[in-house]
């Protein structure tokens, strides 16, 4: 039995998504010959889209490996199932953004501004010619965000459960009243963030937390101890 297809993706050449968003800010702009970005399954990996604006585009599924997405505004850009490894989102605007089941792996997101973005876990799936669903798979698994550069991003009431950020550096981030419930938060660096009333629940607290600000946080469930000062035990000062 033959396998079954392979989901294809549409490359696109640097002038030709250029063009994409030249015609997406014309339509925002209320100028004749305007069309919204629809990149779903396309694969612009490592073009250069920065300093654009691309709020509202569609880039479901498709692959953003070392894409330049610095400064660019992304309000509610739907990236589900986005393959954003390595992709630069320094100083990029994703506020309300779909992102939920991306891959993150080595993303630089210094800066970035996720208030209520939605993180968390999500998969694509298609029915092939045996009539059988297929998950649309990319090289790291849905929701992880291994080790991405994080510091001062705001993520303030963003979605995030069930994600994975597995010795991400979290430095300075503000992520008030974030849901992170049952995330895997393990030896993530966390001074000076502030998670202020964030939902931690089950989380996997390992190693992490230290420096962080944790008043009102939920802690039901979560897996500690996190070090601290060389110490097992979880920095609950000021948590309520």
């Amino acid at each position: 039995m033959a396998a079954p297809p392979r989901i294809s993706f549409s490359k696109f050449t640097q002038k030709h998504a250029a063009a994409a968003a030249a015609r997406h800010e014309m339509l925002y702009a209320g100028r004749m010959g305007g069309a919204r970005a629809v990149f779903a399954f396309c694969d612009l990996s490592g073009l250069d889209l920065s300093r654009r604006s691309l709020a509202d585009a569609d880039f479901t599924g498709a692959i953003l490996e070392e894409t330049n997405f610095a400064g660019t505004r992304l309000e509610s850009a739907g990236f589900f199932g986005a393959d954003l490894e390595r992709a630069d989102l320094a100083e990029a605007t994703l506020r309300r953004a779909e992102l939920r089941g991306v891959c993150m792996r080595g993303a630089n997101l210094i800066g970035a501004d996720l208030y209520e973005a939605d993180l968390r876990e999500g998969t694509i799936a298609e029915r092939d010619r045996y009539g059988e669903l297929r998950v649309l798979q990319h090289d790291v698994g849905p929701s992880e965000l291994p080790a991405p550069l994080l510091n001062s991003a705001n993520r303030e009431r963003a979605k995030m459960t069930g994600a994975v950020a597995v010795q991400a550096d979290v430095t300075d981030v503000l992520m008030k009243g974030c849901r992170l419930a049952r995330a895997n938060l393990r030896q993530a660096k966390f001074p000076g963030a502030n998670l202020e009333n964030a939902d931690l629940s089950f989380c996997n607290l390992t190693g992490a937390m230290r420096g962080a600000e944790l008043g009102g946080a939920i802690l039901k469930g979560a897996k500690t101890p996190a070090l601290v000062g060389g110490s097992e035990t979880l920095h609950t000062a000021a948590a309520g």
